[in-house]
């Protein structure tokens, strides 16, 4: 799930999209695939998904930004 995500977000930067935006939804489309399937409790579970799943990409966007920052200056 987290390379899904990697790849959603470095998707979602080049093509100049707020991915953090759109995860709320993101994550309720996800829960409701999975409401009931593997323990998930779609009423219970939908704040901690959606927190990780911000936190995890939000990490990511840092991780991303200071790459290509050094990948700039590399290329200088």
């Amino acid at each position: 799930l987290r390379r899904l995500l990697r790849r959603a977000a470095l998707k979602a930067h080049l093509l100049s999209i707020d991915f953090v935006q759109l995860l709320p939804q993101l994550s309720k489309n996800v829960l409701e695939i999975y409401d009931g399937i593997h323990n998930v409790d779609k009423a219970t579970q939908e704040a901690t998904v959606v927190e990780a799943i911000t936190q995890e990409v939000t990490k990511f966007q840092k991780t991303l930004a200071s790459g290509l920052k050094v990948v700039e200056k590399a290329t200088e």
